[in-house]
């Protein structure tokens, strides 16, 4: 697992730890198996330290903090920090679904992680030991890459307006009754209605600014200049999200429509360029064996072009109007092709679609171990 993996990972971890069930501009009540009535879910406060090892990361140790139902119910935020055996080290503010005051509509979730990799992976750019390939490309070699220290700075504001049809009309904010984790009431989607009538529709914007600095002597020799790789970007989406309960979801789907656009404001961004994407995730409930809580089949099929990607014809790995490697039409990592070191395939476009069969047994030990209760499972 690569850094900005294990980033992303700490991140959704101390979210879910701290958070709860909170996601999706929800708030979720809980029912008492002694009374058979409704109590809110209780905020989770909590310090969790831990330590992983990976290739790139080495030997590492960190704490997560998290506040759930903070600073407003529907909402919870997280830090974490942690430092290598390498020298390696990463801090994370984030949170979620914050109600922007005096709207009722629109929410924020903003992030800033600052990382000193040692050891960041890169399947981009030129690399003489393999001359005749672009790294990341289809044919390319699964060890062309750049192995260089590098100081990231990632920092975004995501902003969501729930617009008032659907199940959005009435509610902005969802309302679910859960029980053992799973959903007894509140569907905010999962029929088969128009988006009027079903689901929720939401426009969202979100400005980014994503830098990283490399140590490379190799391109400041060839080059004379600083081997910077940054972007100060926004992104407009429309989401359609007819999902029935949105952490966990059995049935629905869930539809978005991106574009992103930097138009190169910053001095280290050289050209301008754009993004679409179409991203559709679909849910089917399958028969549940005798020992399960549940059974789905999920779905996903995701594309991306950049209509600025103009390639040199002799030199591939020229290119202008190209996103940064780690932005656009890139595979590998958490989310798509998992098995696959983060950007390890990136170019101008890209289709993915896969299929994943989730089940959850009725069997779980995590509750009985004491010093966990803290985490409510």
């Amino acid at each position: 697992m690569q850094c900005r993996e294990i980033a992303c990972l700490l991140t959704m971890s101390a979210a879910l730890m701290g958070g709860g069930y909170a996601c999706g501009q929800a708030t979720y009540h809980n029912i008492d198996e002694t009374t058979g009535e409704l109590v809110s879910a209780t905020p989770v406060r909590a310090v969790v330290p831990y330590a992983f090892r990976t290739e790139d990361i080495g030997l590492a140790f960190g704490a997560a903090v998290a506040a759930g139902g903070w600073p407003q119910p529907q909402a919870f935020a997280m830090g974490t920090v942690f430092i290598s055996d390498n020298d390696t080290k990463l801090v994370t503010l984030l949170s979620k679904d914050i109600l922007i005051p005096g709207t009722g509509r629109l929410f924020v979730d903003p992030l800033v992680m600052v990382a000193d990799w040692a050891r960041l992976r890169i399947y981009a750019g030129y690399n003489p030991d393999y001359p005749d390939e672009v790294p990341g490309a289809n044919d390319s070699s699964e060890f062309n890459y750049h192995v260089n220290r590098a100081l990231e700075v990632w920092s975004y504001l995501d902003f969501a307006y729930v617009l008032p049809i659907g199940h959005g009309r009435e509610h902005p904010i969802s309302r679910y009754v859960v029980r053992d984790g799973l959903q007894v009431s509140g569907l905010s989607g999962g029929g088969v209605d128009l988006p009027t009538q079903s689901g929720r529709t939401l426009v969202r914007l979100r400005p980014t600014f994503r830098g990283q600095n490399i140590d490379n002597d190799w391109y400041r020799e060839a080059t004379g200049q600083e081997p910077i790789v940054s972007t100060l970007n926004y992104r407009l989406t429309l989401e359609y999200d007819n999902r029935d309960f949105i952490p966990n979801p059995e049935r629905g789907l869930r539809a978005m429509l991106h574009f992103t656009h930097d138009p190169a404001l910053l001095e280290e961004t050289p050209d301008e360029w754009m993004t679409v994407e179409f991203d559709l995730a679909a849910y089917v409930p399958l028969p549940k064996p005798h020992e399960a809580k549940q059974s789905v089949l999920a779905l996903n099929f995701w594309t991306v072009e950049t209509p600025t990607w103009q390639e040199d014809s002799e030199l591939r790995y020229l290119v202008d109007g190209a996103p940064p490697y780690f932005e656009g039409a890139s595979l590998g990592g958490l989310f798509r092709l998992k098995a696959y070191p983060t950007g390890r395939f990136n170019s101008r476009s890209a289709i993915y679609y896969g299929a994943e069969y989730r089940i959850i047994p009725r069997w779980q030990p995590l509750p009985g171990i004491r010093w966990l209760e803290i985490l409510d499972m």
